[in-house]
């Protein structure tokens, strides 16, 4: 059976009360997974990256603040029993790898063991310039990053979710991943692509507030997360907007398959 979560809980100013009350909706209607995203604009050099990609407009949102995701699973880890906690994805050329399993560890521990670790390299190149990081080295990166993680007795054991849209990310699911969570258009591509290299390849999808791809997700995916919006952003019928709107919302995706 496919299971469901949650994504963007961190996109926006969000008071720690609904993210606690979502979050336990979100354990109430038996969701497996929260999941966070990463980035640090905007600042004075860094534009908001949600409306500085003209690929996502069905994600733009009016206020563009990102928490720090794993501050946030932090949070949500404290204020739930079972549900997975999960980042979609860390930005790991922005960080050294020792940092990383620090933080990964300490959430893992905090957390009893429910951190998805979803890692990918990044898009935003005002990011990396504001941060020194060589923004076209950063496949590299990640995938030096990677086989630190991988080596790392901290957090091993802990799945590691590759994500992406392109080729290069169905490679480095392959190579270092436990699962694979494509995004952007041609996911579902990427999706048959991963699946013909390894049949078994666990896959996690997003769908849009709307609704238009929630069949076709619901037909590959192991795993389903809806958006959460927060009275920003497109609405439709899949759009979780209070904790109320989350089990009408899972039902809404389960016929929808």
């Amino acid at each position: 059976m496919v299971t469901v979560g949650l994504r963007y809980l961190n996109v926006g100013s969000r008071s720690p009360v609904y993210l606690r009350e979502l979050a336990i909706a979100a354990e109430e209607a038996g969701l497996d997974s929260l999941w966070v995203s990463d980035h640090i604009g905007p600042t004075p050099d860094v534009p908001a990256p949600l409306a500085a990609d003209p690929r996502r407009p069905a994600v733009r949102v009016a206020d563009p603040i990102f928490a720090d995701p794993l501050v946030c699973l932090g949070y949500l880890a404290a204020v739930t029993e079972r549900i997975a906690l999960g980042t979609a994805v860390l930005i790991l050329p922005l960080r050294h790898p020792r940092v990383i399993a620090m933080h990964v560890a300490s959430l893992r521990q905090l957390s009893g063991g429910r951190v998805l670790l979803g890692v990918g390299c990044g898009w935003l190149e005002p990011e990396f310039r504001a941060l020194g990081v060589d923004f076209a080295a950063r496949g590299r990166l990640t995938d030096r990053c990677l086989d630190m993680l991988r080596a790392d007795p901290t957090v091993a054991g802990v799945p590691l979710v590759v994500g992406g849209e392109s080729t290069a990310a169905v490679r480095r699911a392959l190579r270092s991943g436990d699962s694979f969570f494509p995004t952007g258009t041609g996911r579902f591509a990427l999706v048959r692509a991963v699946r013909e290299a390894r049949a078994g390849m666990h896959v996690t999808l997003g769908v849009r507030a709307d609704g238009l791809d929630a069949a076709d997700a619901m037909a590959v995916a192991d795993r389903v997360v809806l958006p959460v919006r927060h009275d920003q952003g497109p609405t439709g019928p899949l759009a979780v907007r209070v904790p109320e709107d989350v089990a009408v919302a899972v039902s809404r995706l389960r016929n929808s398959g």
